[in-house]
């Protein structure tokens, strides 16, 4: 990690980080959690959950996840991000995730 200022940025990565943020999205439910380059998640269906984990890296407004085994299909590459109040918007081509605060 190198020092320096954040950027261009609007919002400072740690308004995103240390935050339990959940989505209800079809009837199930994902969690997530950014904390000092890990990223942790659960996902509840029909009473099953279902837990991973990789590491993610923040650069400008966008959000790059790597390493997520059983949940790659959601975690994995580059989201566009943004931070609405309680509301952090995870969009990039064909895909929109909307986490609220938990």
């Amino acid at each position: 990690n190198s020092g320096g200022g954040s950027g261009g940025g609007n919002t400072s990565t740690s308004a995103v980080e240390g935050i339990n943020w959940r989505m209800e999205k079809y009837g199930q439910v994902t969690t997530l959690l950014l904390k000092s380059g890990k990223a942790n998640t659960t996902m509840t269906v029909a009473g099953t959950t279902i837990s991973d984990s990789g590491k993610y890296t923040i650069t400008d407004s966008t959000i790059k996840f790597t390493g997520f085994g059983t949940q790659a299909s959601v975690f994995s590459g580059e989201y566009e991000y943004k931070l609405e109040g309680d509301t952090l918007t995870l969009s990039r081509p064909g895909a929109i995730c909307q986490f609220k605060k938990a």
